[in-house]
């Protein structure tokens, strides 16, 4: 589970029995309007008071600020070590410089930032294609990669894209508002389990979950 700060203070010793906890370190609110960034809002220490096994942390790379929050990260990830707390990179390209932040090209050079820069594990967006996630994850090299949920879209498109990050080499999934804005939470939570865990293929984990394909041609 990967939250904030304020989040895991206040409700995570009622789950720690039964989840992970992976402090997000530093975010931004959708209020920002400027040059991407994001603030350092609680520290390593304190996370690992909280009981986290684990540190999130964004790298805008190509970002006007993209200096300061690489020099941010570098001290998170020392202290992550230091408490033998994994460390997981959202490494999302974005920026003035930037007029297509999922090409394939731009995706492999995050995988390839998150290992350079000492991540366990570097979460991106889908750059589109089977090939180009493919093309991430190898240049990711012993880092591992997961795929972001990126917005909400119907169940077969969702699994679909799920299903081919995974054959790509992908390690699995970092998934929000695909999950949790939706009316049955746990039902596609059974699909993703299916395609992630049992490597399913789409039709089964639709089948698993009884939903009907939306588009049954492209099963």
């Amino acid at each position: 589970m990967a939250v904030q700060k304020g989040i895991a203070e206040g409700y995570y010793p009622s789950y720690e029995d039964d989840v992970t906890l992976l402090a997000k370190l530093n975010g931004t609110s959708n209020l920002w309007m400027g040059e991407p960034n994001s603030a350092v809002n609680w520290t390593v220490e304190n996370a690992a008071e909280v009981g986290a096994d684990a540190i999130g942390f964004t790298v805008y790379g190509g970002s006007n600020h993209e200096i300061e929050m690489v020099e941010e990260f570098r001290d998170a990830q020392e202290a992550a070590r230091e408490h033998n707390m994994g460390v997981v990179m959202w490494s999302y390209p974005r920026g003035q410089g930037l007029k297509n932040a999922t090409t394939p090209d731009t995706i492999a050079y995050s995988t390839r930032l998150g290992l350079e820069l000492g991540a366990d594990i570097t979460k991106v967006k889908y750059p589109g294609s089977p090939e180009a996630m493919a093309h991430a994850v190898t240049q990711a090299a012993k880092s591992k990669v997961v795929m972001s949920g990126g917005s909400k879209t119907n169940d077969q498109e969702f699994l679909t894209t799920v299903r081919n990050a995974m054959d790509a080499g992908a390690n699995g999934l970092a998934v929000g508002r695909n999950v949790f804005q939706r009316d049955n939470p746990e039902q596609i939570l059974d699909g993703l389990e299916a395609v992630i865990f049992d490597e399913a293929s789409v039709a089964d984990a639709l089948d698993r979950m009884g939903v009907e394909p939306s588009n049954p041609e492209a099963l």
